[in-house]
């Protein structure tokens, strides 16, 4: 575990992150710099998305205790401060908050790389984000590696961001579900979340998996099952 500073936030980096650049060794044929870049740069877009999070903890009075990254992701661990819990409106703040931002910056970060601030063909970079595909790769294959990194950036930053938002077990999504059927639903509310969460999650599983990925699935499903069954995987 490698733990720093930032934000006035202790960050902890757990040695699964690492296991990252074992996956796409695995799964991809790409240059080893791409293979290593990736890893940075998701780990810099997960950590923008739990500061989303934690910034919006600490501005409602909460007190977090740590932003960690590990190879499912990475999750923010906070609590109440003296002002006492926090009410159901600023959790569903809390739980949005952190797509909310790293969209908002993978936005910014797409902007600048379109209009040719990264190197690389600002034309095509647009092109190739105006349908939303992942031929950003192309920059990896070429040696373009500053303009891959910045737009593998946007990518991991807005798109699973938005899934992000997807009310599947374990995600945002379902957190901010969650607290909406509770206050309609205070007795089936939360129960019915865990179901919707398991729908979710073969829907979207289906959806990625006919789209070429097989491990986002996986990984989606255990969310699901997880939360229907009461056992909590760390996530945000």
């Amino acid at each position: 575990m490698v733990s720093f500073r930032a934000l006035g936030f202790l960050v902890r980096l757990h040695l699964t992150f690492a296991l990252i650049v074992v996956l796409f060794v695995l799964d991809a044929d790409l240059p080893i710099p791409a293979i290593l870049l990736w890893m940075v740069v998701a780990g810099a877009s997960i950590l923008v998305h739990e500061f989303g999070h934690a910034l919006v903890v600490r501005r409602f009075g909460g007190e977090v205790e740590n932003v960690t990254l590990h190879l499912m992701g990475g999750y923010t661990q906070w609590r109440p401060g003296y002002d006492g819990p926090l009410e159901r409106r600023q959790r569903f703040i809390v739980s949005a908050a952190g797509s909310g931002l790293g969209i908002a910056v993978g936005l910014l970060v797409f902007l600048a790389a379109s209009r040719g601030l990264f190197g690389g063909d600002a034309e095509l970079i647009a092109s190739v984000f105006g349908v939303f595909s992942d031929s950003f790769w192309l920059f990896a294959y070429s040696g373009d590696y500053v303009a891959f990194s910045a737009l593998a950036f946007v990518w991991v930053s807005v798109f699973w961001g938005l899934i992000n938002w997807v009310p599947v077990g374990g995600l945002d999504g379902s957190h901010m579900l969650r607290e909406i059927w509770t206050s309609i639903d205070p007795e089936n509310g939360a129960r019915h979340t865990q179901i919707v969460g398991v729908i979710a999650a073969v829907v979207l599983g289906i959806i990625l998996w006919t789209n070429g990925y097989r491990f986002a699935p996986l990984i989606f499903v255990a969310y699901a099952v997880a939360d229907l069954m009461g056992t909590s995987i760390s996530v945000d």
